[in-house]
């Protein structure tokens, strides 16, 4: 737009196909409980379909004496178009326990494995960055998401910069890291070896690092201390001795980095 303001507008379509050929199960292991009784080893093909529709558009704007302003907005439509699976034995019957199950040679028993389902995801953002004197630096920034079949979540960030010295430099970082579940951990069905969960809520975690960095003429040497907590993180449990998502309780990670070049 000017010498101080620039703008991006991105657009985008993507379609992605795969195809899975497995056996899963040794020869025999299907025989006592299949009709007719076949010794033949659980096979099966499946494909998925998904593709994603997207739009961006992001701001960069120079406000002078070294602030500058960054935002923007973004649209997806992530979807699942096909979710199936061929097999020689009923794997929904066998998943129910209906037995003893179907054994059909040219692999006719189909089931869908995923719902279809697509999802319209929305987002915000804006970041400020700006000098505070001569010896330190300032981030300030926000995004929001909105998903049309979860919810929507703030997602803030700060990180403050000291030199107090021309050798030393202190960084204190916040931010918090959103990530909603995908169409496959939501909506999995007839499937025995993991199925959805529709009920998962979104994973969040709170990031806090303190970091020192010094340098000499011919080497940088780092130090660092970082804390995580993180909240309703998606996990696999199993249920009915079937394995599915849940949302963990509360947990923490903390640690120390060094380096030096």
């Amino acid at each position: 737009w000017s010498d101080a303001i620039s703008s991006q507008l991105q657009a985008g379509y993507s379609r992605f196909s795969m195809l899975v050929d497995t056996q899963a199960s040794p020869v025999g292991a299907m025989a006592a409980i299949s009709t007719p009784s076949s010794t033949d080893p659980l096979r099966f093909y499946s494909e998925v379909v998904t593709s994603e529709t997207w739009l961006r558009w992001m701001n960069d704007w120079n406000l002078g004496d070294g602030q500058t302003l960054q935002f923007g907005a973004s649209y997806r439509n992530p979807a699942i178009e096909e979710a199936w699976l061929r097999s020689n034995f009923d794997l929904g019957a066998l998943y129910r326990g209906e037995l003893p199950i179907a054994y059909r040679a040219d692999f006719s028993n189909l089931n869908m494995t995923v719902k279809q389902a697509d999802m319209d995801v929305a987002a915000l953002f804006v970041q400020y960055q700006s000098p505070l004197g001569d010896s330190a630096d300032l981030v300030l920034g926000a995004r929001y998401d909105s998903y049309s079949q979860i919810g929507s979540h703030i997602s803030p960030r700060l990180a403050l910069t000291l030199h107090p010295t021309a050798s030393d430099s202190i960084k204190l970082l916040y931010g918090r890291a959103f990530d909603a579940p995908v169409s496959a951990e939501l909506y999995s069905i007839n499937n025995t070896i993991l199925l959805g969960n529709p009920d998962l809520e979104p994973e969040t975690v709170d990031t806090g690092e303190i970091l020192w960095l010094h340098q000499w003429q011919r080497a940088t040497f780092t130090t660092s201390y970082f804390y995580n907590r993180f909240h309703d993180s998606i996990s696999q449990t199993v249920v009915n001795g079937v394995r599915t998502y849940e949302n963990a309780n509360h947990d923490t990670s903390d640690g120390v980095e060094l380096e030096l070049n």
